[in-house]
Protein backbone atom coordinates (compact mmCIF):
# COMPACT_ATOMS: atom_id res chain seq x y z
CA UNK A 1 0.00 0.00 0.00
CA UNK A 2 3.10 2.63 1.12
CA UNK A 3 4.66 1.61 -2.51
CA UNK A 4 1.08 2.13 -4.37
CA UNK A 5 1.20 6.24 -2.71
CA UNK A 6 4.48 6.71 -3.01
CA UNK A 7 4.60 5.21 -6.81
CA UNK A 8 1.06 7.50 -7.63
CA UNK A 9 2.81 10.36 -6.03
CA UNK A 10 5.59 10.30 -8.42
CA UNK A 11 3.33 9.84 -11.47
CA UNK A 12 1.46 12.66 -10.55
CA UNK A 13 4.39 14.96 -9.79
CA UNK A 14 5.40 13.60 -13.45
CA UNK A 15 2.35 14.46 -14.98
CA UNK A 16 2.46 18.20 -13.76
CA UNK A 17 5.95 18.72 -15.08
CA UNK A 18 5.39 17.49 -18.44
CA UNK A 19 2.75 20.10 -18.22
CA UNK A 20 4.71 22.74 -17.65
CA UNK A 21 7.52 24.82 -19.52
CA UNK A 22 10.36 26.87 -18.35
CA UNK A 23 11.02 30.02 -20.81
CA UNK A 24 13.83 32.33 -20.22
CA UNK A 25 14.85 35.51 -22.20
CA UNK A 26 17.65 37.69 -20.79
CA UNK A 27 16.36 38.53 -17.52
CA UNK A 28 12.93 37.31 -17.38
CA UNK A 29 12.65 33.34 -16.72
CA UNK A 30 8.90 32.29 -16.15
CA UNK A 31 7.54 28.26 -15.79
CA UNK A 32 4.27 28.33 -17.71
CA UNK A 33 1.61 25.68 -17.06
CA UNK A 34 0.25 24.12 -20.08
CA UNK A 35 -3.30 23.13 -20.91
CA UNK A 36 -4.72 19.63 -19.90
CA UNK A 37 -7.65 18.69 -22.46
CA UNK A 38 -8.94 15.81 -22.39
CA UNK A 39 -9.04 13.27 -24.98
CA UNK A 40 -12.88 13.04 -25.94
CA UNK A 41 -13.56 14.58 -29.30
CA UNK A 42 -17.00 16.14 -31.29
CA UNK A 43 -17.66 17.59 -34.24
CA UNK A 44 -19.98 20.96 -34.18
CA UNK A 45 -21.88 19.02 -36.79
CA UNK A 46 -22.79 16.35 -34.56
CA UNK A 47 -25.02 19.14 -33.27
CA UNK A 48 -26.79 20.26 -35.95
CA UNK A 49 -24.13 22.63 -37.47
CA UNK A 50 -24.12 23.37 -41.04
CA UNK A 51 -20.94 25.22 -42.22
CA UNK A 52 -22.84 27.26 -44.70
CA UNK A 53 -21.85 30.54 -44.08
CA UNK A 54 -25.41 31.59 -43.49
CA UNK A 55 -27.39 29.49 -41.06
CA UNK A 56 -26.51 30.56 -37.53
CA UNK A 57 -24.69 27.91 -35.36
CA UNK A 58 -24.84 29.49 -31.91
CA UNK A 59 -27.07 26.64 -30.47
CA UNK A 60 -25.15 23.92 -31.85
CA UNK A 61 -21.54 25.67 -30.34
CA UNK A 62 -23.30 25.81 -26.60
CA UNK A 63 -24.75 22.30 -27.10
CA UNK A 64 -21.44 21.00 -28.11
CA UNK A 65 -19.62 22.70 -25.36
CA UNK A 66 -22.06 21.88 -22.69
CA UNK A 67 -21.88 17.90 -23.76
CA UNK A 68 -17.91 18.25 -23.34
CA UNK A 69 -17.71 20.13 -20.50
CA UNK A 70 -20.64 17.66 -19.05
CA UNK A 71 -18.14 14.95 -19.66
CA UNK A 72 -15.03 16.24 -18.43
CA UNK A 73 -13.83 18.23 -21.11
CA UNK A 74 -12.52 17.56 -24.44
CA UNK A 75 -11.74 18.71 -28.34
CA UNK A 76 -14.57 20.49 -30.15
CA UNK A 77 -13.97 20.08 -33.85
CA UNK A 78 -14.96 22.73 -36.71
CA UNK A 79 -14.43 21.34 -40.10
CA UNK A 80 -13.74 23.11 -43.03
CA UNK A 81 -16.51 25.40 -43.83
CA UNK A 82 -17.71 28.87 -43.01
CA UNK A 83 -19.46 28.66 -39.56
CA UNK A 84 -21.49 31.72 -38.71
CA UNK A 85 -22.61 32.61 -35.31
CA UNK A 86 -23.26 34.31 -32.50
CA UNK A 87 -21.25 34.58 -29.23
CA UNK A 88 -19.12 31.04 -28.34
CA UNK A 89 -18.09 30.88 -24.67
CA UNK A 90 -15.18 28.65 -23.53
CA UNK A 91 -16.16 26.24 -20.56
CA UNK A 92 -12.77 24.70 -18.81
CA UNK A 93 -11.11 22.10 -20.56
CA UNK A 94 -12.05 22.96 -23.37
CA UNK A 95 -10.14 22.75 -26.72
CA UNK A 96 -11.45 24.49 -30.37
CA UNK A 97 -9.94 23.10 -33.30
CA UNK A 98 -10.59 24.43 -36.38
CA UNK A 99 -9.66 22.58 -39.07
CA UNK A 100 -8.80 22.31 -42.83
CA UNK A 101 -9.24 26.45 -42.97
CA UNK A 102 -12.23 26.57 -41.00
CA UNK A 103 -13.86 30.10 -41.21
CA UNK A 104 -15.91 31.06 -37.90
CA UNK A 105 -17.72 34.36 -38.99
CA UNK A 106 -19.73 36.20 -36.18
CA UNK A 107 -22.53 37.84 -36.88
CA UNK A 108 -23.14 41.41 -36.20
CA UNK A 109 -26.18 41.11 -34.58
CA UNK A 110 -26.13 43.02 -31.71
CA UNK A 111 -28.67 41.10 -29.94
CA UNK A 112 -26.77 38.23 -30.22
CA UNK A 113 -24.38 39.85 -27.75
CA UNK A 114 -26.38 41.45 -24.98
CA UNK A 115 -26.24 39.98 -21.07
CA UNK A 116 -29.18 40.95 -19.04
CA UNK A 117 -28.66 43.55 -16.85
CA UNK A 118 -25.09 44.03 -18.60
CA UNK A 119 -24.89 47.78 -20.72
CA UNK A 120 -21.26 46.26 -22.38
CA UNK A 121 -21.90 43.47 -24.74
CA UNK A 122 -20.50 39.90 -24.87
CA UNK A 123 -17.39 39.46 -27.01
CA UNK A 124 -17.87 37.04 -30.09
CA UNK A 125 -14.94 34.47 -28.12
CA UNK A 126 -15.19 34.90 -24.32
CA UNK A 127 -14.57 32.82 -21.39
CA UNK A 128 -14.41 33.59 -17.53
CA UNK A 129 -13.51 31.88 -14.44
CA UNK A 130 -12.06 29.21 -16.42
CA UNK A 131 -8.88 26.85 -16.36
CA UNK A 132 -7.50 24.83 -19.64
CA UNK A 133 -8.39 26.22 -22.49
CA UNK A 134 -6.96 25.32 -25.85
CA UNK A 135 -7.50 27.02 -29.64
CA UNK A 136 -5.82 25.70 -32.28
CA UNK A 137 -5.69 25.01 -35.71
CA UNK A 138 -5.41 26.58 -39.38
CA UNK A 139 -8.35 28.28 -39.31
CA UNK A 140 -9.87 31.98 -38.92
CA UNK A 141 -12.03 33.80 -37.03
CA UNK A 142 -13.68 36.96 -38.51
CA UNK A 143 -15.36 39.25 -36.07
CA UNK A 144 -17.29 41.18 -38.83
CA UNK A 145 -16.15 44.28 -36.90
CA UNK A 146 -16.50 46.45 -40.14
CA UNK A 147 -20.18 46.63 -39.42
CA UNK A 148 -19.28 47.64 -35.55
CA UNK A 149 -16.67 50.15 -35.82
CA UNK A 150 -17.47 53.80 -36.66
CA UNK A 151 -15.38 55.01 -39.68
CA UNK A 152 -13.15 58.42 -39.35
CA UNK A 153 -13.35 60.98 -42.45
CA UNK A 154 -9.79 61.93 -41.57
CA UNK A 155 -8.65 58.06 -41.95
CA UNK A 156 -10.11 57.48 -45.47
CA UNK A 157 -9.74 58.79 -49.19
CA UNK A 158 -12.69 60.29 -50.54
CA UNK A 159 -13.66 57.40 -52.56
CA UNK A 160 -13.55 55.30 -49.22
CA UNK A 161 -15.44 57.74 -47.51
CA UNK A 162 -18.35 58.15 -50.09
CA UNK A 163 -18.68 54.40 -50.51
CA UNK A 164 -19.35 54.00 -46.93
CA UNK A 165 -21.62 57.12 -46.95
CA UNK A 166 -24.02 54.92 -49.17
CA UNK A 167 -23.86 52.19 -47.03
CA UNK A 168 -26.75 51.38 -43.85
CA UNK A 169 -25.67 54.43 -41.21
CA UNK A 170 -26.02 57.09 -40.17
CA UNK A 171 -23.49 60.25 -39.18
CA UNK A 172 -22.48 62.22 -36.23
CA UNK A 173 -23.71 65.90 -36.00
CA UNK A 174 -20.33 66.90 -37.30
CA UNK A 175 -20.09 65.10 -40.14
CA UNK A 176 -16.87 63.35 -39.72
CA UNK A 177 -17.75 59.90 -38.52
CA UNK A 178 -20.07 57.22 -39.91
CA UNK A 179 -21.79 54.60 -37.60
CA UNK A 180 -22.97 51.16 -39.54
CA UNK A 181 -26.15 51.05 -38.27
CA UNK A 182 -29.31 49.34 -39.05
CA UNK A 183 -32.74 50.87 -38.76
CA UNK A 184 -33.28 48.57 -36.12
CA UNK A 185 -30.18 49.27 -34.21
CA UNK A 186 -30.98 53.46 -34.66
CA UNK A 187 -34.18 52.69 -32.95
CA UNK A 188 -32.98 50.74 -30.58
CA UNK A 189 -30.00 53.11 -29.33
CA UNK A 190 -32.63 55.74 -29.45
CA UNK A 191 -34.65 54.21 -26.46
CA UNK A 192 -31.58 53.30 -24.97
CA UNK A 193 -29.01 56.08 -24.09
CA UNK A 194 -25.89 55.44 -22.04
CA UNK A 195 -24.91 57.40 -19.38
CA UNK A 196 -21.13 57.67 -20.43
CA UNK A 197 -22.09 60.16 -22.95
CA UNK A 198 -24.70 62.15 -21.36
CA UNK A 199 -25.64 65.25 -23.08
CA UNK A 200 -24.05 64.61 -26.79
CA UNK A 201 -26.25 65.13 -29.66
CA UNK A 202 -25.93 62.17 -30.97
CA UNK A 203 -25.48 60.06 -28.01
CA UNK A 204 -27.32 57.14 -28.98
CA UNK A 205 -25.06 57.03 -32.23
CA UNK A 206 -22.43 57.02 -29.74
CA UNK A 207 -23.83 54.08 -27.89
CA UNK A 208 -22.86 51.01 -30.32
CA UNK A 209 -19.29 52.67 -30.51
CA UNK A 210 -19.12 52.62 -26.66
CA UNK A 211 -20.57 48.88 -26.54
CA UNK A 212 -18.84 47.39 -29.15
CA UNK A 213 -17.30 44.05 -27.75
CA UNK A 214 -13.56 42.96 -28.16
CA UNK A 215 -12.90 39.93 -30.68
CA UNK A 216 -11.94 37.25 -27.85
CA UNK A 217 -11.86 38.07 -24.64
CA UNK A 218 -10.26 35.91 -21.17
CA UNK A 219 -10.70 37.00 -17.85
CA UNK A 220 -9.71 35.18 -14.55
CA UNK A 221 -8.96 32.36 -16.53
CA UNK A 222 -5.27 30.41 -16.16
CA UNK A 223 -3.49 27.95 -18.36
CA UNK A 224 -4.81 29.30 -21.74
CA UNK A 225 -3.32 28.61 -25.31
CA UNK A 226 -3.77 30.29 -28.33
CA UNK A 227 -2.31 28.47 -31.63
CA UNK A 228 -1.98 28.41 -35.00
CA UNK A 229 -5.49 30.38 -36.08
CA UNK A 230 -5.76 33.97 -37.98
CA UNK A 231 -8.25 36.61 -35.50
CA UNK A 232 -9.83 39.26 -38.41
CA UNK A 233 -11.77 42.67 -38.20
CA UNK A 234 -13.08 42.61 -34.54
CA UNK A 235 -15.11 45.14 -33.26
CA UNK A 236 -12.77 46.86 -30.76
CA UNK A 237 -9.46 44.94 -29.47
CA UNK A 238 -8.84 41.79 -31.22
CA UNK A 239 -7.52 40.03 -28.34
CA UNK A 240 -7.91 40.75 -24.64
CA UNK A 241 -6.83 38.00 -22.30
CA UNK A 242 -7.20 39.80 -18.60
CA UNK A 243 -6.54 38.54 -15.10
CA UNK A 244 -5.22 35.72 -16.79
CA UNK A 245 -2.21 33.34 -15.72
CA UNK A 246 0.06 31.15 -17.75
CA UNK A 247 -0.69 32.14 -21.27
CA UNK A 248 1.25 31.34 -24.74
CA UNK A 249 0.08 32.75 -28.01
CA UNK A 250 1.99 30.69 -31.08
CA UNK A 251 2.01 31.08 -34.27
CA UNK A 252 -1.01 33.41 -34.41
CA UNK A 253 -2.13 36.11 -37.13
CA UNK A 254 -4.36 39.14 -35.84
CA UNK A 255 -5.56 41.74 -39.04
CA UNK A 256 -7.31 44.39 -38.72
CA UNK A 257 -8.09 47.28 -41.25
CA UNK A 258 -5.67 49.93 -40.72
CA UNK A 259 -8.06 52.63 -40.09
CA UNK A 260 -9.95 49.84 -37.25
CA UNK A 261 -10.82 52.43 -34.26
CA UNK A 262 -9.17 51.05 -30.85
CA UNK A 263 -8.06 48.05 -33.14
CA UNK A 264 -5.62 46.68 -31.03
CA UNK A 265 -3.92 43.32 -31.93
CA UNK A 266 -3.29 42.23 -28.86
CA UNK A 267 -3.90 43.76 -25.01
CA UNK A 268 -2.95 41.79 -21.83
CA UNK A 269 -4.64 43.27 -19.18
CA UNK A 270 -3.07 42.25 -15.33
CA UNK A 271 -2.14 39.05 -16.47
CA UNK A 272 1.17 37.15 -15.20
CA UNK A 273 3.10 34.15 -17.34
CA UNK A 274 2.62 35.30 -20.64
CA UNK A 275 4.45 33.98 -23.65
CA UNK A 276 3.96 35.66 -27.01
CA UNK A 277 6.14 33.95 -29.96
CA UNK A 278 6.18 33.69 -33.49
CA UNK A 279 3.04 35.79 -33.92
CA UNK A 280 2.01 38.35 -36.39
CA UNK A 281 -0.11 41.82 -36.16
CA UNK A 282 -1.60 44.27 -38.95
CA UNK A 283 -3.85 46.36 -36.93
CA UNK A 284 -5.80 49.82 -36.76
CA UNK A 285 -4.34 50.45 -33.28
CA UNK A 286 -1.42 49.37 -30.47
CA UNK A 287 0.17 45.90 -31.60
CA UNK A 288 1.00 44.48 -28.51
CA UNK A 289 0.14 46.36 -25.29
CA UNK A 290 0.49 45.52 -22.09
CA UNK A 291 -2.18 46.99 -19.85
CA UNK A 292 -3.02 47.02 -16.17
CA UNK A 293 -6.00 48.77 -15.37
CA UNK A 294 -6.67 52.81 -15.74
CA UNK A 295 -6.42 55.69 -13.06
CA UNK A 296 -7.77 54.76 -9.89
CA UNK A 297 -9.77 51.61 -10.58
CA UNK A 298 -6.38 50.06 -11.98
CA UNK A 299 -4.49 50.88 -8.96
CA UNK A 300 -7.27 49.85 -6.72
CA UNK A 301 -7.20 46.80 -8.57
CA UNK A 302 -3.11 46.66 -8.23
CA UNK A 303 -2.94 43.66 -10.14
CA UNK A 304 -0.12 44.17 -12.50
CA UNK A 305 0.85 42.55 -15.36
CA UNK A 306 4.41 41.00 -15.11
CA UNK A 307 6.50 38.27 -16.57
CA UNK A 308 6.01 38.38 -20.24
CA UNK A 309 8.12 37.15 -22.89
CA UNK A 310 7.69 38.09 -26.34
CA UNK A 311 9.72 36.80 -29.24
CA UNK A 312 10.39 36.51 -32.92
CA UNK A 313 6.89 38.50 -33.71
CA UNK A 314 6.11 40.69 -36.48
CA UNK A 315 4.19 43.75 -36.24
CA UNK A 316 3.39 45.62 -39.67
CA UNK A 317 1.06 48.33 -39.60
CA UNK A 318 0.13 49.30 -35.62
CA UNK A 319 0.25 52.63 -33.71
CA UNK A 320 3.15 51.03 -31.98
CA UNK A 321 4.94 47.96 -32.01
CA UNK A 322 5.62 46.82 -28.91
CA UNK A 323 3.37 49.24 -26.21
CA UNK A 324 3.59 49.73 -21.89
CA UNK A 325 0.39 51.63 -21.42
CA UNK A 326 -1.58 53.84 -21.17
CA UNK A 327 -3.93 52.05 -19.20
CA UNK A 328 -0.77 51.11 -16.70
CA UNK A 329 -2.24 51.89 -13.54
CA UNK A 330 -1.67 48.51 -11.83
CA UNK A 331 1.73 48.17 -12.62
CA UNK A 332 3.90 46.59 -15.00
CA UNK A 333 7.07 44.46 -14.50
CA UNK A 334 9.64 41.85 -15.69
CA UNK A 335 8.99 41.95 -19.53
CA UNK A 336 11.18 40.94 -22.57
CA UNK A 337 10.92 41.27 -25.50
CA UNK A 338 13.79 40.23 -28.21
CA UNK A 339 13.84 39.14 -31.94
CA UNK A 340 10.84 41.07 -33.55
CA UNK A 341 10.27 43.13 -36.23
CA UNK A 342 8.54 46.89 -36.21
CA UNK A 343 7.69 47.07 -40.24
CA UNK A 344 5.42 50.22 -41.19
CA UNK A 345 4.82 51.14 -37.55
CA UNK A 346 3.66 54.27 -36.56
CA UNK A 347 6.18 53.99 -33.02
CA UNK A 348 8.58 51.25 -32.39
CA UNK A 349 8.37 50.96 -28.69
CA UNK A 350 5.96 53.12 -27.25
CA UNK A 351 5.80 53.96 -23.36
CA UNK A 352 2.97 55.80 -22.44
CA UNK A 353 0.91 57.05 -19.39
CA UNK A 354 0.25 60.72 -17.85
CA UNK A 355 -0.26 62.25 -14.48
CA UNK A 356 -3.42 60.40 -13.60
CA UNK A 357 -2.35 56.76 -14.40
CA UNK A 358 -0.19 56.34 -11.31
CA UNK A 359 1.51 52.82 -11.37
CA UNK A 360 4.89 51.31 -11.53
CA UNK A 361 6.35 50.55 -14.94
CA UNK A 362 9.93 48.53 -14.53
CA UNK A 363 12.21 45.62 -15.23
CA UNK A 364 11.65 46.02 -19.11
CA UNK A 365 14.17 44.38 -21.44
CA UNK A 366 14.54 44.89 -25.20
CA UNK A 367 16.79 43.71 -27.34
CA UNK A 368 17.75 42.49 -31.18
CA UNK A 369 14.96 44.43 -32.53
CA UNK A 370 14.63 45.39 -36.26
CA UNK A 371 12.65 48.43 -37.22
CA UNK A 372 11.57 49.75 -40.89
CA UNK A 373 9.70 52.82 -42.18
CA UNK A 374 8.65 54.02 -38.71
CA UNK A 375 6.65 57.20 -39.18
CA UNK A 376 7.68 58.82 -36.34
CA UNK A 377 9.55 57.26 -33.40
CA UNK A 378 11.62 54.56 -32.70
CA UNK A 379 11.58 54.84 -29.37
CA UNK A 380 9.44 56.39 -28.23
CA UNK A 381 8.49 57.42 -23.69
CA UNK A 382 5.12 60.12 -24.21
CA UNK A 383 4.51 60.40 -20.13
CA UNK A 384 2.29 63.74 -21.05
CA UNK A 385 -0.38 61.14 -23.34
CA UNK A 386 -3.81 62.81 -24.42
CA UNK A 387 -2.37 66.27 -22.88
CA UNK A 388 -0.51 68.80 -24.71
CA UNK A 389 2.73 68.13 -26.70
CA UNK A 390 5.80 69.55 -27.13
CA UNK A 391 6.65 68.35 -30.15
CA UNK A 392 7.12 71.64 -32.25
CA UNK A 393 9.41 73.00 -30.12
CA UNK A 394 12.37 70.37 -31.30
CA UNK A 395 11.53 72.41 -35.24
CA UNK A 396 11.25 75.95 -34.17
CA UNK A 397 13.17 76.54 -30.84
CA UNK A 398 14.49 73.07 -28.86
CA UNK A 399 15.74 75.40 -25.95
CA UNK A 400 12.22 76.16 -24.95
CA UNK A 401 11.00 72.58 -24.82
CA UNK A 402 8.50 72.60 -21.75
CA UNK A 403 10.67 75.28 -20.66
CA UNK A 404 7.92 76.89 -18.44
CA UNK A 405 6.55 73.43 -17.68
CA UNK A 406 5.60 73.64 -13.54
CA UNK A 407 6.21 70.02 -11.77
CA UNK A 408 3.33 68.44 -10.29
CA UNK A 409 3.25 67.12 -7.04
CA UNK A 410 3.78 63.80 -6.35
CA UNK A 411 1.27 61.75 -5.54
CA UNK A 412 -1.35 58.83 -6.59
CA UNK A 413 -2.20 59.27 -10.25
CA UNK A 414 1.96 59.47 -10.57
CA UNK A 415 3.32 56.89 -12.73
CA UNK A 416 7.02 55.61 -12.67
CA UNK A 417 9.12 54.35 -15.43
CA UNK A 418 12.39 52.93 -14.30
CA UNK A 419 15.20 49.96 -14.83
CA UNK A 420 14.53 50.21 -18.81
CA UNK A 421 17.17 48.41 -20.68
CA UNK A 422 17.30 48.46 -24.86
CA UNK A 423 19.94 46.65 -26.55
CA UNK A 424 20.31 45.75 -30.20
CA UNK A 425 18.10 48.40 -32.56
CA UNK A 426 18.47 48.56 -35.92
CA UNK A 427 15.81 51.10 -37.64
CA UNK A 428 16.48 52.05 -41.39
CA UNK A 429 14.35 54.59 -41.46
CA UNK A 430 12.13 56.29 -39.04
CA UNK A 431 11.01 60.34 -38.29
CA UNK A 432 13.10 60.73 -34.92
CA UNK A 433 15.39 57.88 -33.50
CA UNK A 434 14.17 58.79 -29.87
CA UNK A 435 11.15 60.93 -28.09
CA UNK A 436 11.53 60.87 -24.54
CA UNK A 437 8.92 63.26 -22.94
CA UNK A 438 8.96 62.63 -19.30
CA UNK A 439 7.46 64.30 -16.29
CA UNK A 440 9.55 66.82 -14.42
CA UNK A 441 8.16 65.35 -10.69
CA UNK A 442 9.04 61.83 -11.94
CA UNK A 443 11.68 61.43 -14.26
CA UNK A 444 11.82 58.01 -16.17
CA UNK A 445 14.55 56.81 -14.30
CA UNK A 446 18.02 53.74 -15.02
CA UNK A 447 17.51 53.67 -18.81
CA UNK A 448 20.32 52.12 -20.73
CA UNK A 449 20.25 52.34 -24.65
CA UNK A 450 22.90 50.22 -26.24
CA UNK A 451 24.04 48.95 -29.87
CA UNK A 452 21.36 51.12 -31.97
CA UNK A 453 21.98 52.13 -35.50
CA UNK A 454 18.70 54.23 -36.82
CA UNK A 455 18.41 56.60 -39.87
CA UNK A 456 16.23 59.64 -39.27
CA UNK A 457 14.52 62.42 -40.54
CA UNK A 458 14.39 64.63 -37.76
CA UNK A 459 16.27 65.78 -34.24
CA UNK A 460 15.81 63.57 -31.30
CA UNK A 461 14.41 64.35 -28.15
CA UNK A 462 15.67 63.02 -24.60
CA UNK A 463 13.51 64.97 -21.67
CA UNK A 464 13.42 64.50 -17.77
CA UNK A 465 15.64 61.21 -17.33
CA UNK A 466 17.42 60.28 -14.53
CA UNK A 467 20.76 57.41 -15.10
CA UNK A 468 20.70 57.25 -18.36
CA UNK A 469 23.26 55.71 -20.88
CA UNK A 470 23.90 55.76 -24.25
CA UNK A 471 26.49 53.19 -25.62
CA UNK A 472 27.36 52.47 -29.05
CA UNK A 473 24.73 55.04 -30.55
CA UNK A 474 24.89 55.76 -33.95
CA UNK A 475 22.77 57.72 -35.94
CA UNK A 476 22.52 58.79 -39.75
CA UNK A 477 20.38 61.97 -41.46
CA UNK A 478 19.70 63.90 -38.52
CA UNK A 479 22.43 62.79 -35.78
CA UNK A 480 21.03 65.37 -33.31
CA UNK A 481 19.96 64.43 -29.79
CA UNK A 482 18.65 66.88 -27.71
CA UNK A 483 19.11 65.95 -23.77
CA UNK A 484 16.89 68.14 -21.11
CA UNK A 485 16.47 68.04 -17.68
CA UNK A 486 18.72 64.96 -17.52
CA UNK A 487 20.67 64.11 -15.23
CA UNK A 488 23.54 61.95 -14.30
CA UNK A 489 24.11 61.14 -18.08
CA UNK A 490 26.76 58.55 -19.01
CA UNK A 491 27.19 59.00 -22.75
CA UNK A 492 30.01 56.71 -24.04
CA UNK A 493 32.33 58.06 -26.73
CA UNK A 494 31.75 55.30 -29.48
CA UNK A 495 28.87 57.21 -30.27
CA UNK A 496 27.88 58.62 -33.49
CA UNK A 497 25.55 61.14 -32.99
CA UNK A 498 25.63 64.97 -31.63
CA UNK A 499 24.33 64.82 -28.35
CA UNK A 500 23.72 68.73 -26.89
CA UNK A 501 22.26 69.54 -24.14
CA UNK A 502 19.08 71.88 -23.64
CA UNK A 503 19.09 72.66 -20.02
Amino acid sequence: MYYRIISFCLSLCLALSLNAHTVTSGSVSIDIEQPHIPSLQASITDFGGVGDGHTLNSKAFEEAISYLSQKGGGTLIVPSGIWFTGPIQLKSRIRLLLKNQAVVKFSPDYRLYRQAGENELQSPLYAADATDIEICGDGLFDGSGDLWRPYKKQNATASEWNRKLKTEGVLNVAGDRFYPMTPEEQEYFRNHPINKHAGEADQWMRAKDYLRPELLHFVRCNRVSLCGNTYINSPGWNLHPELTTNLVLKNVTVKNDNNAANGDGIDIESCQKVHITQCRFDVGDDGICIKSGLNEAGRKRGIPTADVIIDSCTVYHAHGGFVVGSEMSGGVRNIAVSACRFIGTDNGLRFKANRERGGVVENIYVNNIYMDRIVSDAVLFDLFYGGTSGEDALDNDPSSFRKNEIPAAIGSGTPTFRNIQIDGIICLGTGRAFYFDGLPEQPIENITINNMYAKSLAPSLISQAKNLTLKNITLEGNKTVYLNGVAQVEVDKTNKADIKHIR
